[in-house]
């Protein structure tokens, strides 16, 4: 949702003039001028779709005039206000207002990933962003409704990847139609769809579908004619330039198929050339000159390749020579396996499971991963401490695993609690940039007692929870 200042200066002004002239299709509430989302206003305007853009504290008596009022991934104020529940409407938010009747106390999640995220429409697996990463390394993250907090009138079009928390553990696109009935008694009056794929910079084609499908189900609007009844109607095969793979020239095939009236491409790496020598630049190498001399006694030996990716395993190509008039002479060659990859390999390397693993860490001045500051700032590394007075308690946490997770934190110091504030949207790889703190007063009698301190993952299960605590053995003196 990249843009200059005049630029988007720009767009609001054409629309805001549009909008004094007459009431435009969609009502898009927003809070700052500079959240507006230019990704999804050119969405809007490939639908023809014109729009009003409305400031949360500007909202008109009535949406009467609008076939569509759609709510941004920004944090309002005053979204209680907002009507979605009596018109159309598209909702890109995690903080939902609970009059709404969308979810439970448990709100919206959210879900990152350091690969790209995909989500599951009927039982395919649909890649949504083109990355996993921002440039500042913060996870390119949706939102989705969990399966046992949303409305079940809510239908599930396209779900949530598969993790170790499960399959289809949430809605990351869901339709509400008009009479659905929704959580505190409240009833859909015109269709309604919660879209949580939101960072728009990064779309797949296929997500800016899925975006356009959500517009067309709450404005109901009528579906153009098919692309396609069968697949004589859709593009024929075609073939890519060759590449190299395993050591052998191939070729992409692409074929579509009619799938749901669409034209849908897929396609599958085959192979067109068999290379004894090895493969380069889409070709088959040449034979290579003898390699050394050879005789009776003395065998020709045989070479490797640089590892590879084939079958998500890692394998290496063995080039075989024999001994043709006492020289050694390439004459065959086959791929062999080095290592078997239970979740895949890219790079010529295995890859990592993807897990949920929050930490706490070491850090500077601390012991057992916890640092003491008395009332003056002053560390305290002697663990003595003074009945009656205030400490500061400090951690650092990391995400060592591959989601955006929610973390809490508890703890204690014999009978007196110890609770730090948690953190939301913690991203993979993040570490805490300042320590978390946390000052309590010193009422307890004089004695040796064992501060405790864990940090928990809201909603999902750590892979390595030996990590997650921290306990310092402290005497207070009275």
């Amino acid at each position: 949702m990249k843009k200059s200042g005049v630029v988007i200066t720009a767009i609001l002004s054409i629309f805001l003039l549009v909008s004094l002239a007459s009431a435009a299709d969609v009502a898009y509430l927003y809070k700052k001028n500079s959240q507006v989302d230019d990704n999804v206003l050119a969405v809007f305007n490939e639908l023809s779709l014109t729009v009003d853009l409305i400031q949360e504290n500007s909202l008109p008596n009535n949406f009467n005039s609008y076939k569509l009022i759609y709510v941004g991934k920004e944090n309002y104020r005053n979204n209680e206000n907002f009507p979605v529940n009596n018109y159309p409407s598209v909702i890109s938010n995690r903080n939902p207002s609970k009059s709404w009747g969308l979810t439970d106390s448990n709100g919206v999640s959210q879900m990152g990933s350091t690969s790209p995220l995909s989500v599951v429409v009927n039982s395919n697996s649909l890649a949504v962003y083109t990355q996993g990463l921002k440039e500042n390394k913060v996870a390119v993250s949706y939102y989705y409704l969990g399966k046992d907090s949303k409305a079940q009138s809510l239908q599930q079009i396209a779900a949530t990847k598969t993790t170790s928390s499960g399959v289809k553990f949430g809605d990351v696109v869901s339709y509400a139609e008009a009479g659905a009935q929704l959580l505190n008694g409240k009833t859909q009056k015109k269709n309604l769809c919660f879209f949580g794929i939101v960072e728009s910079d990064y779309w797949t084609p296929e997500a800016k579908n899925l975006f356009k499908e959500c517009i067309n189900f709450a404005v109901g609007t009528v579906q153009p004619a098919p692309e396609c009844t069968n697949n004589t109607e859709c593009p024929a095969e075609q073939l890519s330039q060759p590449f190299c793979q395993n050591n052998n020239v191939y070729k992409t095939k692409t074929t579509s198929s009619c799938v749901e009236n669409k034209c849908v491409p897929s396609g599958e790496n085959v192979s067109v050339e068999t290379c004894l020598f090895g493969c380069e630049s889409g070709a088959c190498k040449p034979a290579p000159t003898p390699i050394e001399e050879c005789n009776a006694t003395k065998i020709c030996n045989s070479t490797f390749s640089e590892p590879f990716c084939q079958n998500n395993n890692v394998y290496k190509t063995q080039f075989n020579s024999s001994c043709v008039a006492g020289q050694c002479v390439a004459s065959s060659n086959q791929s062999i396996l080095i290592t078997v990859c239970p979740y895949g390999c890219s790079q010529a390397q295995c890859l990592q499971p993807e897990i949920h693993d929050v930490a706490l860490i070491d850090f500077a001045n601390s012991t057992n991963k916890i640092r003491i500051k008395d009332a003056a700032g002053i560390i305290i590394s002697n663990n003595q401490l003074q009945c009656n007075s205030k400490y500061k308690f400090e951690i650092s946490a990391e995400n060592k695993g591959n989601f955006t997770e929610d973390v809490s934190f508890a703890g204690s110091i014999g009978s007196l609690e110890l609770n730090h504030n948690s953190i939301s949207n913690f991203s993979a790889g993040e570490k805490t940039t300042t320590p978390k703190s946390k000052t309590i007063n010193m009422t307890l009698t004089e004695g040796y007692y064992n501060i405790s301190i864990e940090a928990i993952l809201d909603g999902f299960t750590d892979a390595n929870p030996s990590n997650n605590k921290a306990l310092r053995e402290i005497f207070v003196s009275c």
